[in-house]
């Protein structure tokens, strides 16, 4: 309240003003009433020397030069002295020469000539004279009034002079002067203080309204201003910038919706969004633009982007944005970049320049009039999707591949027997076992896709055939020493040891009992075809909390790491000669992996080349 500076301008204006009125005021009073003081005694003065001019006139006319009369006697003296003893006043007659003839306060022989007084030379030069000043005779301050004496021919014969000690005048103006002080000391605080008030009353609509004004630039849209003010400039001034502030409010509640709306649409969105500055320095970057780019989006903004990824493909698709013709619509910039790393990332850039109509700052690039200010550029990482389309292409080359060869083999060796009729039985014999096997191993293939397509269907909501397998409580143990059993003849084909290791505990998993045969069968197939003559295979059961862990280990030629990622894939081998001659279709681990995902699990394995390779089925226990 009190560091304004302009109630402090305004008040010291005030308190001077203040100051010199009543310093002017009480001097102009103290002047005043001492003239008026003087002329009361001026008056009494004059009235007393009129009464001593007609008892002195006689006197005078005798004492005059060439008067035949006799001069003053002790009886003028006398009288004198008993008027000034009863009015109180000095009396004192001079001759027109300059003597005293008679005084009230002192011997007139003993005084000198008096010709010289000022008052009697005003009242020589104009019939009345007046001073003030010291009396060697009396010691005091005195007042002194004299009137020229003349007789009935009008001719100057003396003078009459009265005085009065100023002692007792001048005592009562000290002590004016000091009730005037006084009370000049008592209004000025008084004065000062209202002055204080009244500054205040101005200057603090001022103060509160800059108070607002910060706290608005500060960023508070709900500040007001409330102070008593009227319709003067002031509640002018504070009307209108309360109807300011309202509207800025709602022109920022506006601008924080939509920039809250903004924000919601661009962080829900799974492109990247990535909006720069003319100088490529980023405003805003969405979150799947961090993902995509392996940038945190709250360090990114005011860094350059070619600082942050490193890519010189976007770099270059900004450049050549902000070179773009003003008139071009859409992005100016379309290009798919391939950024290395751990694994190569695909993206698809979309560049689009921002522009206001208005002449490039100097240090924008290319800095035309009408040029952009910024860019937006859209990210969208296909690497999945190239993966994905790369494995369909693969799927349908190998599943017409895989299809072709048993057709095509079944279709040569029919015209082959169709076309010699006269065929050796042995040699018919061998080419309808041929056949049969082709056809086996087609009959395979089509039940491999048809189980494939139905869990696909299934993990989709819904089965290929509109019959959805149908999960009950079921116990693994049980349903993996059917799967071990089933596969005995296999293993004992070839002198393999398959080792089983089950809890006690009974486990219950909510699955289909076939389903999970099928998975399991299809893992310890695989592990019997690839381990060598004379090995083991284990089977292992234990409980993770409240998961059942189920692995298949073998001790085969394992799997390398450069074929780890997609041994899942649909007709993916390692050795893809060696699994046709083992009878592989490709899709068994395929299966494996849509049947755990429809019973809720997770599939992996570890595998080291020349070592084996272990499988793990992750199940949710039944409550």
């Amino acid at each position: 309240m009190f560091r304004s500076r302009v109630l402090w301008k305004l008040y010291g204006s005030y308190a001077l003003l203040i100051v010199i009125a009543v310093a002017g005021i009480g001097l102009l009073l103290f002047s005043r009433l001492r003239a008026d003081a003087l002329s009361d005694i001026d008056d009494n003065l004059r009235s007393e020397a009129a009464l001593l001019v007609e008892l002195a006139r006689p006197a005078l006319e005798a004492a005059a030069p060439g008067s035949s009369a006799d001069g003053p006697t002790q009886a003028l003296q006398n009288r004198v002295a008993r008027a000034g003893r009863q009015l109180g006043t000095r009396l004192t007659v001079i001759a027109v020469d300059g003597r005293v003839l008679a005084d009230s306060a002192r011997d007139p022989q003993k005084m000198d000539d008096h010709s010289q007084r000022p008052e009697v030379r005003g009242a020589r030069e104009t019939g009345e004279g007046t001073a003030s000043r010291r009396s060697d005779t009396l010691g005091a301050q005195l007042r002194y009034l004299a009137l020229a004496v003349e007789d009935d021919r009008s001719t100057l014969v003396g003078y009459a002079r009265v005085s009065r000690s100023l002692e007792s005048i001048r005592r009562e103006l000290g002590a004016l002067a000091w009730r005037i002080l006084l009370g000049g000391l008592l209004a000025v605080p008084v004065a000062l203080a209202l002055a204080l008030f009244l500054a205040r009353r101005i200057t603090y609509p001022l103060d509160a309204m800059t108070e607002a004004a910060e706290a608005l630039a500060a960023g508070n849209v709900e500040t007001r201003i409330d102070v008593p003010v009227g319709r003067d400039e002031l509640g002018a001034l504070a009307r209108a910038f309360n109807s300011m502030s309202r509207r800025l409010r709602s022109q920022m509640e506006t601008i924080t919706l939509d920039s809250g709306q903004l924000r919601a649409i661009l962080a829900s969105m799974g492109e990247g969004v990535v909006a720069v500055d003319a100088e490529e320095r980023v405003v805003h970057m969405n979150a799947a633009a961090g993902r995509i780019l392996d940038v945190d989006p709250g360090d990114a903004v005011g860094k350059p982007l070619w600082e942050l990824t490193r890519v010189r493909g976007i770099s270059e698709a900004l450049e050549e944005a902000f070179r773009s013709p003003a008139d071009d619509e859409g992005p100016s910039q379309e290009r798919v970049l391939t950024i290395p790393g751990r694994s190569d990332r695909t993206l698809e850039l979309r560049v689009s320049p921002l522009r206001n109509g208005r002449p490039a700052s100097p240090g924008a690039r290319g800095g035309r009039a009408g040029d952009s200010h910024g860019a937006v550029l859209v990210l969208e990482d296909v690497t999945e999707l190239r993966r994905l389309e790369t494995i369909r292409s693969d799927f349908v080359g190998n599943v017409s591949h895989e299809l072709k060869t048993p057709v095509t083999a079944i279709r040569g060796l029919t015209e082959t027997l169709l076309d010699d009729p006269e065929m050796p039985p042995e040699t018919r014999d061998r080419f309808l076992g041929k056949i049969q096997g082709q056809a086996l191993r087609l009959s395979s293939l089509v039940s491999d896709l048809l189980s494939l397509s139905r869990l696909e269907s299934q993990g989709q909501g819904s089965g290929e055939d509109g019959d959805d397998i149908e999960a009950e409580p079921l116990p693994l143990r049980s349903a993996l020493e059917a799967s071990v059993r089933a596969f005995q003849p296999a293993s004992d084909a070839k002198n393999i040891q398959v080792e089983v290791d089950l809890p006690e505990e009974p486990l219950h998993v909510h699955a289909d009992l076939l389903a999970l045969q099928e998975a399991v069968g299809n893992l310890l197939d695989n592990a019997i075809k690839y381990s060598p003559a004379g090995s083991s295979v284990e089977v292992r059961l234990r409980r993770l909390q409240d998961e059942a862990l189920i692995e298949v280990q073998d001790h085969g030629p394992g799997i390398e790491p450069r074929h780890q990622d997609r041994i899942f894939e649909r007709f993916y081998r390692v050795d893809k000669a060696r699994s046709r001659e083992l009878g592989g279709t490709g899709l068994g681990l395929a299966i494996v992996k849509h049947t755990v995902l429809s019973l809720g699990g997770r599939i992996s394995f570890l595998s080291q080349p020349g070592a084996g390779s272990t499988f793990r089925i992750t199940l949710p226990l039944a409550s």
